[in-house]
């Protein structure tokens, strides 16, 4: 009976050791945990900033002209600069050819001249119809004279002239006065007409001089000119010599890379946050760039509003055409942050972090963290509430 028992007393003491070396294993590893969490906190500071909106958009000249063919037609000319190279107000850029303007250009003013020819001619014939009826009533008034000189010659000789020649001589004097005022009346008219046919014509000519005109700066807009001083930002690579182009195509576009603007699209949901004034930052190709809005559209298209910032910054200079671009809006409307700051580089990038909130109670949570700006040296988070005055990683 004595040997059992001592058995079950060996076992017992085995398993007594095990139970409390495990026990001191788990005290172990408990202690190095809390001792690791402890060892890495970081001090949560209070931080206020303005609240950003982050959107992107377009980033493009200020001033900038797109070059639209006015008519259906061919491709006559092409400037030889090429895009990024300088034009100057009025310079060539394009010139299109279209047959059924030019076509009636050429009909109207051969019409014009020949209608031109005709009138000169009609005129000629009524200024000489005048100058008959002027020559005729010369005449007349030269037998006029004539026959009163003769009456008054034969009123003073009664015994020797008859009566009755006295008679026809005053009869004739009646017919050629008559003759005369019938032939001023007739000159009167003549003169009139031809006022009237010279009024006529001119008012005619006007009209054709108008819809000569009208042709004309037709086929004169059909080059293309550059409209501002600037840069050919792009000219269509498809266009050649010959090509056949629509009315209202583009063709190319002129710019002025002296001032940008960034045409950005912001959720409706935001819009009443951004003011005229605000700051924007673009990243363009890695660089940060400043500007500010100047001008907010009232039109809303797939939820978004496009706003306009201005963008004045030397190293646009470079750049020769429009690009996409992400912005960040500096809204005048505050918002709680948080910081931490740390000397040495934690390998942290992220939107969201998983920390371990210390509380001034004593207290831990782990939680996470909504990260708004990161380095090697800080990370800014949205606040965590006035309780929490450290974190520590894990």
């Amino acid at each position: 009976m004595d040997e059992p028992i001592e058995v079950n007393n060996k076992f017992f003491s085995h398993r007594k050791i095990y139970l409390i070396s495990t026990l001191i294993v788990v005290v172990a590893i408990t202690l190095y945990l809390f001792k690791s969490e402890d060892s890495a906190l970081y001090k949560v500071e209070p931080l206020t900033s303005s609240l950003v909106i982050r959107t992107s958009g377009v980033l493009r000249p200020l001033i900038y002209r797109d070059l639209y063919s006015p008519q259906d037609g061919e491709i006559k000319y092409i400037t030889d600069n090429k895009a990024g190279e300088k034009t100057n107000k009025g310079d060539l850029i394009f010139s299109v050819f279209n047959s059924e303007i030019e076509s009636l250009f050429s009909q109207k003013r051969k019409e014009y001249s020949d209608e031109e020819y005709e009138f000169q001619q009609k005129l000629i014939s009524l200024k000489q119809d005048i100058l008959k009826t002027e020559l005729e009533k010369l005449s007349i008034e030269a037998k006029y004279e004539g026959a009163k000189s003769e009456l008054l010659a034969y009123s003073k000789h009664p015994d020797v002239i008859p009566t009755l020649e006295l008679n026809i001589k005053k009869r004739e004097i009646e017919l050629l006065k008559k003759q005369i005022t019938q032939l001023m009346k007739i000159s009167e008219d003549q003169h009139l007409n031809v006022k009237q046919f010279e009024n006529n014509w001119q008012n005619k000519k006007e009209y054709m001089n108008v819809e000569l005109g009208i042709l004309s700066a037709t086929i004169e807009a059909l080059n293309i000119k550059s409209p501002i001083d600037g840069n050919i930002e792009y000219i269509d690579e498809s266009l050649q010599i010959g090509k056949v182009v629509s009315k209202g195509q583009v063709l190319g576009r002129v710019s002025d890379f002296s001032f940008w603007a960034a045409y950005l699209d912001v959720p409706v949901a935001s819009i009443d946050r951004i003011k005229i004034g605000d700051r924007v930052i673009l990243d363009v190709n890695g660089h940060s760039v400043a500007g500010s809005i100047y001008q907010i559209d009232q039109k809303v298209e797939n939820q978004t509003i496009k706003i306009i910032a201005k963008i004045k910054d030397d190293n646009l200079t470079i750049l020769r055409s429009e690009l996409r671009v992400n912005a960040s809006i500096e809204t005048n409307e505050n918002r709680p942050l948080s910081i931490i700051r740390f000397s040495n580089n934690i390998p942290l990038n992220s939107k969201t972090l998983n920390v371990i909130a210390h509380y001034k109670d004593g207290k831990k949570n782990k939680i996470e963290i909504k990260v708004q700006e990161i380095s090697n040296e800080k990370i800014i988070f949205e606040s965590l509430g006035s309780q929490v005055e450290a974190i520590g990683f894990y």
